[in-house]
């Protein structure tokens, strides 16, 4: 599929991404015609790869408590995912196919702003 536009949207979520949270952010992507939003600080540790009513859900693993990256992606570009992976717990990345042989890689970081936060970073960022 060719794009011409990719919207992409970021969103800290500053807590956990519960289920009221996943259909929020579920219904936004549909009525704000978002196709990628990435958002940071989830909370949650688990991986997981979950399809929901208009997106996909791409969520990393954790080792901190208080950080948490995941990608939501639009079902009409589901299929041109192409890899994603997690680089630390602050980096993740996600590939798509724009068009034949043109991969677009978007990467989510998250830093944080709290001093607190810092100190309990494996390596004090």
């Amino acid at each position: 599929m060719k794009y011409t536009k990719l919207r992409i949207g970021t969103h800290n979520i500053r807590g956990g991404l519960t289920s009221i949270r996943k259909a929020y952010l579920d219904e936004d992507i549909q009525v704000y015609n978002i196709d990628l939003i990435c958002p940071q600080e989830t909370t949650i540790k688990d991986g997981y790869d979950q399809v929901h009513k208009h997106c996909r859900i791409i969520c990393f693993e954790s080792d901190n408590p208080q950080y948490g990256l995941r990608f939501l992606a639009h079902k009409r570009i589901s299929n041109n995912i192409k890899g994603f992976w997690k680089v630390c717990d602050g980096i993740c990345v996600i590939q798509l196919e724009l068009s034949p042989n043109k991969v677009c890689s978007i990467i989510n970081v998250y830093a944080p702003c709290n001093v607190s936060m810092i100190d309990v970073h494996p390596r004090g960022l």
